[in-house]
């Protein structure tokens, strides 16, 4: 009885399939057949520390007509990019498929994703410290501080398109 049947889908599927073949189909027939699975686990752990000091300087002087401080500038920069568990399913096999017997056809994606980012970025002009007892003039001139941190992360993209 389940050979007759599985000749009679057979059949009918080639009838199908040779009838409209201006259509853009895909006929699976049968069991478990133009199935897509895919797993992925995944996980990322980023820390990252940037750090720029031109500061924390000092001048000490007992008797001076003029003392300063000249520093530069202090530019610190990070960039962490994360991309996790991703699935491309490209076959043709989405919504044009003509599916007859059991388990065909399908698309199963399993992803699992973890990421952790911890991103301590820092720039320091400051803590300068001019001291004498016997100062006439007394300068700190410091530069630009500037800090930036960018953070990417894509986690879990499943795409299923045409061909």
């Amino acid at each position: 009885m389940f050979k007759r049947l599985a000749v009679a889908g057979a059949t009918a599927a080639l009838l199908f399939g040779s009838a409209v073949p201006a259509l853009a189909l895909t006929v699976n027939v049968g069991v478990g057949n133009g199935d897509i699975e895919q797993s992925n686990f995944g996980g990322v752990v980023n820390s990252v520390h940037t750090s720029a000091n031109s500061g924390r300087n000092a001048n000490f002087a007992l008797a001076a007509g003029v003392q300063g401080i000249n520093s530069g500038s202090a530019s610190s920069a990070s960039l962490v990019s994360t991309q996790l568990n991703t699935n491309l399913v490209t076959c043709g096999c989405a919504g044009s498929a003509v599916n007859l017997g059991v388990s065909n056809g399908d698309i199963e994606q399993r992803n699992v994703g973890f990421v952790y980012n911890h991103v301590h970025t820092n720039a320091n002009t400051g803590g300068n410290l001019n001291a004498g007892g016997l100062v006439l003039l007394q300068g700190t001139k410091t530069g630009v501080a500037s800090s930036v941190s960018v953070v990417d992360s894509i986690v879990n993209y499943n795409q299923v398109g045409p061909n």
